[in-house]
């Protein structure tokens, strides 16, 4: 039997393809291997993370807003005389954290609704991170619309219903009847010793926030 060896040595060019080979494979292997992270994370948000993803999009793009109670009527005993009633006024809020140019907006939205503008800006700018800030509660028709012609940015302001106590007979028997701090509750009177009855339930509703 005859048998061959070959001892010429391996050349410069082989070393070079051994390496580009090796290089190669390395490199397919970490594609490889990106895609396989890729595809398990692709997975675990389609089905293992879904819910939980549902529900961090839902708590992004909805709000609830708290509805105020409204009081009932308070009437003489025979139920014809009107003692203390209750009517819907609007309230405005500011979002700081939506306003761009704080001097500007402070000094507009002061002035329409005869606010201290320096009061107002300190405000703004102590809650500049804020969603929510009332500027005036209980604010006039005419304060509202100088509001209105404004035109100020999109989403930086805007109002909410809210309810004041209103006493037909002025100040007779005002010791008796009582009366209601700004935010509803019965403080003195009949309006504290009722409001069990007829304090009424505030509520909230769901909104969606783009």
């Amino acid at each position: 039997m005859f048998s061959a060896r070959c001892d010429q040595p391996i050349t410069e060019p082989t070393r070079r393809s051994a390496a580009l080979a090796w290089r190669t494979r390395i490199l397919a292997a970490a594609v490889l291997g990106l895609w396989g992270v890729l595809a398990a994370r692709l997975i675990q948000i389609q089905w293992l993370g879904h819910a939980d993803f549902s529900r961090q999009a839902s708590r992004q793009q909805v709000v609830y807003e708290d509805i105020p109670a409204r009081p009932g009527d308070i009437l003489d005993r025979d139920g014809r005389v009107v003692l203390a009633t209750t009517v819907s006024v609007k309230s405005v809020y500011v979002v700081p954290s939506r306003v761009r140019n704080l001097d500007s907006f402070a000094e507009s939205v002061a002035k329409a609704l005869h606010l201290d503008p320096h009061l107002f800006h300190a405000r703004l700018k102590r809650y500049r991170k804020k969603h929510f800030l009332w500027a005036k509660r209980r604010a006039d028709d005419e304060e509202i619309e100088q509001l209105r012609e404004l035109d100020l940015p999109a989403r930086t302001w805007g109002l909410r219903d809210e309810y004041v106590r209103r006493y037909p007979l002025g100040r007779l028997a005002a010791h008796v009847i009582g009366l209601r701090d700004i935010d509803g509750r019965g403080r003195s009177g009949l309006e504290r010793a009722l409001d069990p009855l007829i304090g009424g339930r505030p509520g909230r509703r769901r909104l969606a926030r783009d």
